[in-house]
């Protein structure tokens, strides 16, 4: 399994758990599970705008945790 690292430790450092990073949004945690061990299609699931919403959740430019 491929884990995103950048991603995995972003979201651990601004919010502690993925659980409470995907309560901030209001998403499922599976959801955030499944894109940081890269087993959600990002292409099809995470749209510019929710690009955006995650990155401006953890502090950050979309470029510094998403890589396409």
């Amino acid at each position: 399994m491929e884990v995103d690292y950048r991603l995995k430790a972003k979201i651990a450092e601004k919010f502690g758990t993925q659980w409470r990073f995907a309560y901030f949004l209001g998403i499922d945690e599976a959801i955030v599970s499944k894109v940081v061990n890269r087993r959600q299609k990002r292409r099809c699931w995470l749209t510019a705008e929710r690009k955006r919403a995650w990155a401006d959740a953890l502090g950050c430019r979309p470029e510094e945790i998403f890589e396409d």
